[in-house]
């Protein structure tokens, strides 16, 4: 690879990399701006679509004994929810 190919290649994963961070905040943003009871809304309608969902499956015990691990973009992702909460919390 020549050193041209190699810098724009460098360019091309920070740009991605950028866009992707733009993307994630622009997604995170409706977030950080939630009341509590927004949040808890939003964790009662997903804990009713569990129960929906468990009350359909023909062994929903099978499903509750299931623990597949977090992947890892959805941990970094929870990490910036939890960092953005604790910095909007600060400025209050």
């Amino acid at each position: 690879m020549t050193e041209d190919a190699g810098k724009k290649e460098g360019f091309a994963k920070g740009f991605r990399a950028d866009a992707i961070r733009a993307r994630d905040e622009a997604k995170l943003a409706p977030y950080r701006t939630m009341t509590t009871g927004q949040r808890v809304s939003i964790v009662a309608a997903v804990c009713r679509t569990a129960v929906i969902s468990l009350n359909m499956h023909p062994d929903p015990q099978k499903i509750l004994r299931m623990r597949p691990p977090l992947p890892e973009s959805s941990r970094r992702l929870w990490a910036r929810l939890r960092e953005g909460y604790r910095w909007n919390a600060r400025k209050r």
